[in-house]
């Protein structure tokens, strides 16, 4: 219900609504609209559920739905408007990707809204770029500018150390964690390297080489960081993270875009999650309340 309820008050719905209804509204519009036939074991389901949730579930009444669906109750919906505007404009940016929109069509269909304020129009392309599967350079360039809100993380580089002009396998690390919080977060995110903290893009020629001398290129570099992860994290979980690479300012840059886990991922016996835009490693007893709370 949480899915149907997110689906049908997204800007795409409404815009193949309104382009089929001409004088009156019945319900035989309805059951033609084509809505997308998602279950629990597709990967944009419970995070499109989620945000519907804590949209939904503002008032003690709806206590046990938001049990139903892993919130504790009320206290977690989103009660502010900032708060509120910001899962809108993600729920119609994941949305928008269900319906195979490309950006020029979904800015269409957002400009055909006359009513609706620019400013959240704007936010819901934004995030549109931001939940792309395979984002272009144009759209991966747009989210570095953001810098490093709660769902992506700037790595300069994962071999090679800038400040020793050496090879530092511990950079390594760095990654391995940012991906193991985005896994064990509840709307995944993204990982960029070849950016260093300040949104600079230092490409990754030297990390090539550092990563696999005999094949200085993505296919080396790709194959090296997933043996990392695999290793560190477990292999089961190497379907929920996706490698691309792209073109920004004549340098290139490595996303590696992380799905949330349906179970805890451990690191070295650890629970990392996320922390605002940041992540934390849990003490024991946080980290039984975390699972609990996250994957009951």
């Amino acid at each position: 219900m949480l899915f149907l309820c997110a689906v049908a008050n997204s800007f795409a719905l409404d815009w193949m609504l309104r382009n089929s209804v001409t004088t009156t509204l019945n319900m035989f519009f309805i059951y033609q609209l084509p809505v997308p036939r998602l279950t629990e074991s597709d990967r944009e389901f419970a995070p499109i559920v989620s945000r519907a949730a804590r949209l939904v579930c503002t008032t003690p009444e709806f206590d046990e739905l938001a049990r139903n669906v892993g919130l504790t109750d009320h206290a977690e919906g989103a009660h502010s408007a900032d708060e509120r505007a910001r899962l809108r404009a993600e729920l119609d940016g994941i949305i928008a990707h269900l319906y195979g929109l490309t950006e020029n069509e979904f800015a269409y269909v957002l400009s055909t809204f006359p009513l609706v304020a620019q400013s959240v129009k704007d936010h819901a392309l934004a995030e549109f770029r931001r939940f792309a599967p395979v984002p272009n350079d144009e759209q991966l360039a747009a989210n570095i500018r953001q810098g490093e809100p709660h769902w992506q993380e700037l790595k300069v580089a994962a071999c090679w150390n800038p400040h020793t002009q050496k090879k530092d396998d511990s950079m390594r690390q760095n990654i391995v964690e940012a991906v193991a919080s985005f896994l064990n977060s509840r709307e995944g995110g993204a990982c960029l390297i070849g950016v260093d903290a300040k949104g600079n893009v230092t490409g990754l020629d030297e990390d090539f080489r550092a990563a696999d001398p005999k094949q200085p290129n993505s296919d080396g570099y790709e194959r090296c960081l997933r043996q990392s992860l695999n290793n560190r994290l477990g292999g089961e979980h190497a379907a929920l993270y996706k490698f691309t690479f792209h073109h920004v300012g004549g340098q290139q840059v490595c996303r590696i875009r992380v799905a949330p886990s349906p179970k805890p991922v451990f690191l070295d016996g650890n629970l990392i999650i996320r922390d605002g835009n940041g992540k934390r490693k849990l003490t024991a007893q946080e980290a039984i309340a975390y699972r609990k709370q996250h994957w009951s």
